[in-house]
């Protein structure tokens, strides 16, 4: 699994190259749609919306290639992107006691889960 991200400045193309991929996109207004694909196909993500790949189906691995519509597209994830706010913030927009985010750890780099990796 790919944790939820965004890129906000590209629009994003996968094809499957192998195996079978379910992707999970949210849409802007609180819609999300859930789709599984296999070998051949493709899906769109527009820019700006969060996303995330996976494989549930334990069929040996997915393999997914992406193209992006900019040549350096950023990335950003859940949980970098909560790092990246002061507690504070965070109980502002959360509506919690800043307190409350205290034991948030606080992720510099992208996640990427995987079982079997050894």
């Amino acid at each position: 699994m790919i944790e939820p991200h965004t890129h906000p400045n590209a629009a994003e193309l996968n094809y499957v190259i192998h195996g079978k991929v379910r992707f999970t996109v949210f849409g802007t207004s609180g819609q999300v749609a859930i789709s599984g694909i296999g070998k051949g196909q493709v899906f769109v993500v527009p820019a700006g919306y969060f996303h995330y790949l996976e494989n549930p189906y334990n069929m040996g691995g997915g393999t997914v290639a992406s193209f992006f519509n900019n040549e350096n597209p950023e990335f950003i994830g859940i949980a970098g992107g909560l790092s990246s706010y002061s507690n504070e913030t965070l109980g502002s927009v959360f509506n919690k006691d800043s307190r409350f985010f205290s034991t948030l750890p606080r992720i510099q780099k992208n996640v990427f889960i995987a079982s079997g990796t050894g």
